[in-house]
């Protein structure tokens, strides 16, 4: 062989050993964060609720660190276990309270199995979070009544 072909298969190599070197610290980055994001939820005209988000996974799952801002002032925080919770939430007020309720997975608007509550009066007042359990089945509106008779 000639050294200009030992020279270019040399540098070829070198280049794809270097691709591999660089792309694996990125891969795994990529693969179990931490990813750093923020967003808003739109709850009416006027209220807006808006969220860091911190993604980390490990080989077990995902994890989504969220943390709620109202009026610049932290209100919640919460860690989802899957990348769309945002897209599952259900608002709804009674007695001037807001409920915001949010799942890992899809909402079906008479039961809810498990998810993340934030509610609030006028101004992100008197705020109330809470998580309920997987297992507990219940209305969401009769959750939504009897959080207001406690406070």
């Amino acid at each position: 062989m000639k050294k200009k072909t030992i020279k270019r298969i040399l540098l070829i190599v070198l280049g794809i050993f270097g691709l591999i070197i660089v792309s694996i610290p990125l891969t795994i980055w990529l693969a179990f964060g931490p990813i750093h994001s923020s967003g808003e939820i739109q709850i009416s005209e006027k209220i807006k609720l808006e969220y860091k988000e911190t993604y980390n996974g490990d080989f077990a799952g995902e994890f989504y660190d969220v943390s709620f801002k109202g009026n610049d002032s932290i209100i919640g925080f919460h860690t989802f276990h899957n990348m769309d919770w945002a897209e599952h939430c259900l608002v709804d007020s009674l007695r001037g309270r807001t409920f915001l309720f949010m799942a890992d997975s899809t909402l079906d608007k008479k039961r809810l199995n498990g998810y993340y509550l934030i509610s609030f009066e006028p101004g992100f007042q008197n705020i109330i979070d809470t998580v309920f359990n997987e297992t507990e089945k219940f209305n969401y509106q009769d959750k939504m009544k009897e959080i207001i008779k406690k406070h």
